[in-house]
């Protein structure tokens, strides 16, 4: 059922851009309608499909061909959402299923006539790209050949909370750049940009931007606590995603004052860089929302998603040729407003995260070696001096993984903490005689002022080698990006406040 649901969702998503192309030219409410029914089809094949590769994953199916090649027996549950999105045949089906869903939505946001029907016609044309790359170049389904007794398992980069929170978020934000994108292309045709648009892609930028928002938040805490990883912004599968962000920082928070024609069209081509850049990055990643730190060669499928951001980079300079008469209803959008109780809690949170910045230019860092009971003492930036007491080396085996574990009893200015423990790992497999993948976790303990972080840096050495580092402020990054957050989606419910 799931790959004849596969089969079938490209082909509705086709079928549903052909009847709105065909409802723009005659302008009959029946091929309108039509389309409507297919792109609904298409969303309900790709989120069949999805679920039954889901399902798949959890019930480790290794039958399937993409479960065998992500999984294994011993990756936990709680990963499998990493196992399906840094592959493309999962990564785009979740999109596709996701971006139909918001893109159903968007529809009735646009209303009745030619805009409606521009809206279908742009969300279905991405779903095309998205299911025929999965279809056809990435078939998730391909059954494995042969008895098979284990997967080939998951980066152990990618089992971490901190990267399922990163690849999940990325899929919620670049699926609603679409709804986005494709309202104000809609408007934009049918020179409408309105009020009533302006309503609607406000809120799709702002789940947009937040659900990018707290990725990259969540990529840079991934990266703070995995010694591995080295610098966040110095690797590009992070880093790309910055853009965007800044983009919809900008449309969100800083697009202010009364509007005007220049203005609004300004949003227009910040909504469309925002939408370009989020699916464009998914493209250079392979068609994937999250790698691990072994590298990835490119992706067929990845090369035919390219094809949405290149088509709506070229779709939006086509329609804004048509001159000032396409910005002519910009009129009908009212001055933007501020809504202050947002306004404060959302610049709390930038306030916290520019501390936060600001503190880790402070970061202290010392390489040490302690034998059992050996003791380390070094002040923080703050002026404390702290103490820690090793408490010896333990071997644990958990469910998919064995550790060296080593543990440290902290002191701050003669005041016991809480035993930190960190550890080396060294993931498990079917065959004894293959070593699995190494790993190491940081501990970290914090206050409001200071983030204190212990690692292991090299296991076989005897002593082994340790890393303890202070953070000054590191704290203040989860409480900045929530206010943040929360001072984005106020706005969306509260009753704004015409500015002065």
């Amino acid at each position: 059922m799931a790959r004849m649901a596969l089969a079938l969702a490209p082909l509705m998503a086709l079928w549903g851009l052909v009847t709105s192309i065909a409802a723009l030219r005659t302008s009959r409410a029946d091929l309108a309608a039509t389309a409507w029914r297919g792109l609904a089809a298409a969303t309900a094949c790709a989120a069949i499909a999805v679920g039954a590769l889901a399902w798949a994953m959890v019930t480790h199916d290794f039958t399937v061909g993409f479960v065998a090649e992500n999984s294994s027996w011993h990756v936990p549950v709680r990963y499998a959402a990493a196992s399906l999105l840094h592959a493309p045949g999962g990564a785009l089906l979740a999109w596709a299923a996701l971006a139909g869903t918001a893109g159903l939505a968007s529809v009735g946001a646009a209303g009745s006539g030619p805009s409606r029907m521009w809206v279908t016609a742009i969300v279905t044309g991405a779903l095309v790209v998205a299911l025929s790359a999965v279809a056809y170049v990435a078939d998730p389904f391909v059954p494995v050949t042969g008895a098979i007794g284990d997967g080939a398992g998951l980066s152990p980069d990618l089992q971490r909370g901190a990267a399922v929170a990163y690849a999940v978020c990325l899929l919620v934000g670049t699926a609603a750049t679409l709804p986005a994108f494709a309202l104000t292309a809609g408007a934009l045709a049918t020179a409408t940009l309105d009020e009533r648009w302006s309503r609607a892609v406000r809120v799709w930028n702002a789940v947009a931007w937040c659900a990018l928002f707290v990725a990259a938040v969540a990529a840079a805490r991934w990266f703070a606590l995995n010694p591995l990883r080295g610098p966040w912004l110095g690797d590009p599968a992070t880093a790309l995603w910055l853009f965007p962000v800044a983009v919809g920082a900008w449309l969100v928070h800083l697009d202010a004052g009364r509007s005007t024609a220049e203005r609004v069209l300004m949003r227009v081509l910040l909504v469309t860089v925002m939408f370009t850049a989020a699916t464009g990055a998914v493209s250079v990643l392979s068609g994937a929302f999250v790698q691990g730190i072994a590298p990835h060669r490119p992706s067929p499928a990845g090369v035919w998603f390219a094809i949405v951001p290149a088509g709506a980079f070229l779709l939006q300079a086509l329609l804004i040729r048509r001159g000032r008469r396409s910005l002519s209803g910009s009129r009908a959008v009212a001055s933007d407003s501020v809504h202050a109780p947002g306004a404060w809690i959302a610049h709390a949170g930038f306030i916290l995260l520019l501390g936060a910045v600001i503190g880790s230019a402070f970061a202290a860092s010392h390489d040490v070696a302690l034998a059992d009971a050996g003791i380390f003492r070094a002040k923080d930036p703050l002026g404390h001096q702290w103490s820690f007491t090793s408490q010896g080396v333990s071997t644990l085996r958990r469910e998919n993984f064995g550790s060296v574990t080593i543990s440290l009893l902290p002191s701050r200015d003669g005041s016991r903490g809480p035993m930190l423990s960190a550890e080396a790992r060294s993931y498990v497999t079917d065959d004894p005689s293959v070593a699995g993948q190494e790993a190491f976790t940081t501990a970290a303990l914090g206050n409001a002022f200071l983030e204190t972080r212990f690692s292991i840096t090299d296991p076989d050495a005897s002593p082994e080698k340790l890393r303890i580092s202070f953070v000054p402020l590191a704290t203040w990054i989860l409480p900045g990006a929530l206010l943040i957050v929360m001072g984005t989606l106020v706005p969306l419910v509260g009753r704004p406040r015409k500015a002065a």
